[in-house]
């Protein structure tokens, strides 16, 4: 047995969620917030953390500051049952912290202080316990400065030469990011599976049809594709199954971290050997649930909620 079913590596944030705040507030001297909460993000650590919820073996490789907030990430990483170990926390850096805020529409918008995420790259990743793991994620594929390209390349085919699956969430499409589509077909070439939202596959595409959309990816080298739709669902392709998975109702409160749930579900399901359809329903289910809590990873706390909401029968997997 590895001692790891997954190994998520990428953002890790601090996140001050501030809840509703209308245009205006920014023409106010003060406005008063309803709720101000503080909780720990970024989509390797949200990925981490419902994993570990669901029951995986997970650990974390991440990269912020040795500062109180990253000593705050680490301690509330323990307490979910994440392995730590792998996390770097290094004094030239801070840690990365974004104040979320939502619009009238319960979407997400964040201001973020970068600190450490444009530099966590392979000299973070301890290639020889990536082998100790059955699936690495990468979250936040795409606005990763320094592991991006090549890096994820390197740590990818590593993975693979030691058969351990590949997997990718992305972020990217949130302001003027111009997409090096050569570096993102290399990137798909050493990637079992890819989970990019229909936002970020349209901007790295230039498609905007899903049937487009996904002959574009396999053009680029994309094996299996786990399109995101948000609230419709998921476009899947992969493993010779091609259809559209139906989303569950949900009553939203906040989008934040809905794909990074998505993406845990889905990974949860692979990790224990689940035809690649049960676990895009998993993956609809985790992410359903998600939005209906303020907060990335505040609403989904054990397997047996993604196994109701998604009408299964829960195993003992």
């Amino acid at each position: 047995m590895k001692q790891y079913e997954v190994i998520c590596a990428g953002l890790a944030t601090i996140d001050l969620i501030a809840g509703i705040l209308e245009p205006e507030a920014l023409k106010r001297d003060t406005t008063y917030l309803e709720t101000l909460s503080l909780q720990i993000g970024g989509d390797a650590v949200n990925q981490a953390v419902v994993l570990s919820r669901l029951g995986c073996r997970t650990g974390l490789m991440a990269l912020c500051g040795s500062d109180y907030w990253g000593a705050y990430l680490t301690e509330s990483l323990r307490n979910e049952g994440v392995d730590c170990s792998m996390v770097t926390a290094d004094s030239g850096y801070s840690t990365t912290v974004s104040i979320v805020m939502l619009d009238s529409e319960r979407e997400r918008h964040f201001a973020v202080e970068k600190g450490s995420m444009d530099y966590f790259g392979l000299s973070h990743i301890n290639l020889d316990m990536v082998k100790e793991s059955a699936i690495v994620s990468i979250g936040s594929n795409l606005s990763l400065k320094s592991l991006d390209g090549e890096p994820t390349c390197e740590l990818f085919s590593h993975a693979r030469k030691h058969g351990v699956i590949t997997v990718a969430d992305y972020s990217i499409g949130k302001g003027d990011e111009k997409v090096d589509r050569s570096m993102v077909s290399a990137m798909f070439r050493q990637t079992d599976y890819i989970l990019p939202s229909y936002a970020e596959a349209s901007l790295i595409t230039g498609e905007t049809e899903i049937r487009r959309i996904i002959e574009a990816l396999q053009d680029m080298g994309a094996a299996n594709i786990v399109l995101k739709l948000g609230g419709k669902g998921c476009y899947l392709h992969a493993n010779g199954i091609d259809k559209m998975i139906e989303a569950y109702p949900a009553r939203v409160v906040d989008t934040t971290g809905a794909g990074d749930c998505f993406a845990a579900g889905f990974i949860y399901g692979v990790a224990k050997g689940m035809d690649v359809e049960v676990c895009a329903r998993l993956g609809c289910a985790a992410g359903s649930i998600a939005v209906e809590a303020v907060g990335a990873n505040t609403a989904l706390r054990s397997r047996e909620q993604i196994y109701r909401r998604a009408g299964m029968q829960m195993d003992d997997r």
